[in-house]
């Protein structure tokens, strides 16, 4: 529905969908810097709406979801996600379908710049990154170094406290962004 081409559509009662954003959205500690529920087919209820000067529509919505995470929030929690761990992380970068966090670590006295490059998935309710690759000084670390550079190394972190009627159960990795995906239902306007 494109109210600004066609405002006669406001009258129909019917519509096969539309875009609602949720403003300053909160997920426990995750602060997306924009949320958008994109809404499947729906009903407005014209006469509850002419009465009560607000949209009313004929039950709750439902739609998918996109949580637009930026990539400074993607540090700030990839630094939460781990503190207390042998891992110093010093920044994140989010490249289309990849994550690498950035390090460095102390071999035969000299300081070498170390990053992990991985995805990111959504298992029960916690952001979890997966690494796939360590570099070391730009070349690529054996598994085997690997396993033993990431022993006891925690990537999750907790989304916890999401809006009423949305569930998060998916991630993509895009250029300077995570965006978390999802489904919400019953979904009230106004």
């Amino acid at each position: 529905m494109d109210l600004y081409r066609d405002p006669a559509s406001l009258f129909s009662r019917s519509y096969d969908g539309g875009r609602m954003v949720l403003p300053e959205a909160d997920f426990g500690g995750v602060y997306p810097d924009r949320v958008t529920v994109d809404l499947a087919p729906f009903e407005i209820d014209l006469l509850g709406s002419a009465t009560t000067g607000r949209i009313v529509t004929e039950g709750p919505l439902s739609g998918t979801v996109g949580a637009e995470l930026s990539e400074e929030e993607v540090s700030r929690l990839a630094w939460e996600g781990s503190y207390g761990s042998s891992f110093s992380l010093i920044g994140v970068d989010v490249e289309e379908g990849l994550v690498v966090a950035r390090t460095e670590a102390a071999v035969l006295g000299q300081v070498v710049p170390v990053s992990v490059g991985g995805s990111v998935s959504v298992q029960n309710g916690v952001l979890v990154f997966e690494p796939e690759r360590v570099e070391a000084s730009g070349l690529e670390v054996p598994e085997q170094l690997t396993a033993r550079l990431l022993q006891g190394t925690s990537f999750a972190y907790p989304i916890e406290e999401v809006p009423p009627g949305i569930i998060i159960t998916g991630v993509e990795a895009e250029k300077d962004r995570l965006v978390l995906t999802g489904e919400a239902s019953g979904l009230q306007v106004g």
